[in-house]
């Protein structure tokens, strides 16, 4: 659960991440028509609980390249203040929302 605020291209966001108190900054920057790139920083875990022998917070950044309205590439860095724990992570991903689902739904849905 997170509350968030929307400042033009720029979104803070506090709340439960990944189980534990944290803050959020996420980073829009557009070019071409709805497609961009997706910056993200989060600071969470302050104590390091949910690691053995680190008490340093958990820090991660992530960035998402937006290729198409659902289709992105992704890569950053997780953890990185960490003692043992960094690493570096790239990836791709495929977001949709309840607009994408009512092309689908009636095939699944019979009549």
């Amino acid at each position: 659960m997170q509350f968030g605020k929307l400042f033009n291209y720029v979104t803070v966001r506090a709340g439960l991440i990944e189980g534990t108190g944290g803050f959020a900054l996420d980073l829009f920057v557009p070019f071409r028509e709805r497609h961009g790139v997706l910056s993200t920083f989060k600071m969470y875990d302050f104590r390091g609980k949910n690691r053995l022998n680190d008490e340093r917070p958990h820090l991660k950044w992530i960035n998402r390249i937006f290729l198409y309205n659902s289709i992105y590439l992704a890569f950053g860095f997780d953890d990185f203040v960490s003692k043992n724990d960094r690493s570096i992570f790239l990836g791709a991903g495929f977001r949709f929302g309840d607009d994408d689902l009512k092309y689908f739904l009636p095939n699944f849905v019979g009549t």
